[in-house]
Parts: structure tokens; sequence; C-alpha cells
């Protein structure tokens, strides 16, 4: 299950964050698979010593994650689990999607990304995160433990404190979200 997960997360990524498809048109469908199962044999994958390029389509297409639509598109019919299949490979090149910050399609994969994020990346993808959503930060920092709550709780405080309502708001929501003690008596006073 390992490697079948390591396919569809690969082969959602590329289709997701790097070609920008949220359904994939039936004639581009097959380059894809044809570069995920490339990608797969240049990291020497298991996978790809046990299936042909036939055999790799016909895994694909078995387990029912991308489905043909009428319109000839591919798409999931599970958002959230292809979320967090994407999750797994974007948390390893996350730093290279900065500059999309947060596109409100891409929320979950960045929380869901957090469970995969290396221990020492932590800190810079809490910062990351901090620049662009408060409230994705306090979810990611109780996710990451204590001393990353505190950080996010700090950051949090201050924005609070914006003369900008719209980011004080936000602040406002993400100080109930993370829960600390300094964060209800902020929320009670």
């Amino acid at each position: 299950i390992k490697y079948i997960e390591q396919v569809f997360s690969l082969l959602l990524y590329k289709s997701k964050i790097e070609k920008n498809f949220f359904s994939i048109p039936k004639d581009n469908f097959h380059d894809i698979i044809f570069e995920c199962y490339n990608e797969l044999i240049s990291t020497n994958s298991i996978i790809t010593h046990c299936l042909n390029f036939d055999e790799f389509v016909s895994l694909i297409s078995h387990y029912e994650i991308l489905v043909l639509e009428n319109d000839n598109y591919y798409s999931t019919p599970h958002p959230i689990i292809s979320d967090y299949l994407i999750a797994k490979e974007f948390a390893k090149n996350w730093k290279s999607h900065l500059d999309t910050s947060l596109v409100n399609s891409l929320y979950d994969v960045w929380l869901y990304s957090s469970n995969f994020i290396k221990e020492e990346e932590k800190d810079e993808f809490l910062n990351s995160i901090l620049s662009f959503n408060l409230i994705l930060a306090a979810k990611v920092s109780k996710n990451f433990g204590i001393d990353f709550m505190e950080k996010a709780q700090k950051v949090i405080l201050e924005n609070e404190q914006s003369e900008k309502v719209l980011k004080r708001s936000e602040a406002i929501y993400a100080l109930g979200i993370l829960g600390t003690d300094t964060c209800l008596e902020r929320l009670y006073s």
C-alpha cells in the first residue's frame, strides 16, 4: 500500500500543483502518468521494478482515485483523500511553492503537509505560514507541539493589535483555534 500511495501522491501532486489541473484533461492524462512513471524510475522506486508501464497504468485505473467523467476530464471523487495524498509530496517541495502562498484551494494541502514536514524544517514551515495565514498557522502549530504554539501565539497576539480590521479579525479567530490560556484570556478581555 505504501508504494501505491507514493504513486498517487506523485500523480496528484504533478496534476494539481505542478500543472495546475484540478481535473485532468483526457488528452494530458497519459502524458502525466508517463512523467510520473519516469520520475519513479529515476528515484529507483520499487513499484517501477515490479510493474512495466502498461501495468502501471492499469494500477492507476484499478483504484479509481481518478475517474474519467462525461466531460472527458479525469477528476477525483474524493477531494479530501486527494489533498492528503498531494500533501505527502508537497511536504517534500513546499519551499518551492511559497510564491503561491495560500490559494484557498490549497489550504488543506498546506494543513495536511504539516504531518509530513521534517523536524528540522518545522520552524521555517510555521514561519512561512504565519506570514500568510494566521488561522492555518494556529492549526499547524498545534500539530507541531507546545514550542511552536508559543511562537504562533506571539505572532497572533501581535496581529490582534493590528490597525487593519481584516488582519485583526483573522488573529482573533486564530486565538480561538490556538486555545491557550493566554489566547483565551485575550479573547475574554
